[in-house]
């Protein structure tokens, strides 16, 4: 079981084309609008047997979207707060051990489950889509270092780009057994072609297609 929180902020994002804009809908004049995400999130994962791992996680999270609508010479004087919090998408997977070596090998599915929030909550707390995951796991360790990799494929809901995943990382232990280090990179690509966002006043991260 682990229980972690986790806090970010922008003002900006990445366009169609891969460029850094604001948050405002294309078209639309930039004001400095700010998205803030908290979450408190909770995993946990239980072997049923040797081979076999179920896991699962869920967030409750709080969001706010900070909207200027008026400025005088660069200074904002009024500003629009929009917030909202709940439970956000709920992880169910298994992982499964197909190879049992020095390098073990895994297989694992999961689906992502819209909790009982709406989207059409400003800012939403997901998608409101069903996702399907799927990843192949590759794992080593010696006395005081580990290394792990995974590539997988995500197929997301409705009009939702899928994805291609990819992680690694790499940790060991150092002083003793009380004190560790880890690094790791974790990356994803959407598939198929982009998406230009249109209609929107202020992009929602939760709603937009990857």
């Amino acid at each position: 079981m682990r229980l972690s929180y986790a806090w970010s902020s922008t003002q900006t994002r990445f366009d169609e084309r891969g460029e850094r804009v604001g948050l405002e809908g294309p078209g639309r004049p930039a004001r400095g609008t700010e998205y803030r995400d908290r979450e408190f999130r909770i995993y946990g994962e239980y072997g049923i047997v040797d081979r076999l791992t179920a896991y699962g996680s869920f967030a409750y999270k709080r969001l706010r979207l900070l909207e200027p609508t008026a400025s005088v010479s660069s200074r904002t004087i009024a500003e629009s707060v929009y917030r909202t919090s709940g439970i956000g998408d709920v992880h169910v997977g298994g992982r499964y051990r197909i190879l049992n070596s020095r390098i073990p090998v895994s297989v694992a599915g999961e689906i992502k489950i819209p909790g009982g929030y709406s989207t059409s909550a400003s800012p939403s707390l997901g998608t409101g889509r069903t996702a399907f995951t799927f990843r192949a796991l590759v794992g080593a360790s010696a006395d005081w270092v580990y290394a792990t990799a995974d590539a997988g494929w995500s197929r997301s809901g409705g009009s939702y780009q899928d994805e291609l995943l990819y992680s690694g990382e790499v940790g060991g232990r150092f002083l003793g057994r009380f004190y560790s280090w880890r690094g790791a990179l974790r990356g994803r690509r959407s598939i198929g072609a982009t998406v230009a966002l249109s209609d929107l006043t202020v992009f929602d991260p939760n709603l937009a297609s990857p």
